[in-house]
């Protein structure tokens, strides 16, 4: 999660974002994930009014209709993505699903061995969304 947060945050600081959706639930520790990662970057020296956090974002669709539904308010019709590389294609989707134009896919550039795990779930959820009905 640094390292993503830190791409986030570089693409603030770069002026290629405005703002900053982080998005999550609950985790096992009780803690807003959202707020965590809001609490983080504003300690690497994002303000805190260009952070939106999201609570509902407990899945890819979720997050980007939850993203939507911010950016409509906020008059923005485009965004970069921040995740893992593995995931890009399919976020790249749920976004364009949501009606949102991708400017841009950032991941942070580091291989972990449960990613071969992440890997392999990607390998059957992208078919998957790409088969099932946009909802």
């Amino acid at each position: 999660m640094k390292a993503r947060l830190d791409t986030a945050a570089d693409l603030y600081k770069s002026g290629r974002a405005k703002q900053i959706i982080v998005s999550g639930g609950f985790g096992e520790e009780g803690f807003s994930e959202p707020r965590v990662m809001r609490d983080y970057l504003v300690g690497a020296g994002v303000p805190a009014g260009s952070i939106h956090e999201d609570d509902d974002g407990l899945t890819t669709g979720a997050t980007c209709a939850n993203a939507k539904a911010f950016m409509d308010n906020a008059g923005e019709t485009s965004a970069n993505i921040v995740t893992q590389y593995f995931h890009i294609p399919r976020a790249k989707l749920a976004c364009r699903r949501e009606g949102i134009d991708i400017e841009g896919a950032e991941s942070p550039r580091f291989f972990e061995l449960r990613d071969l795990y992440s890997i392999a779930r990607e390998l059957v959820a992208l078919p998957v969304y790409l088969i099932r009905p946009e909802s």
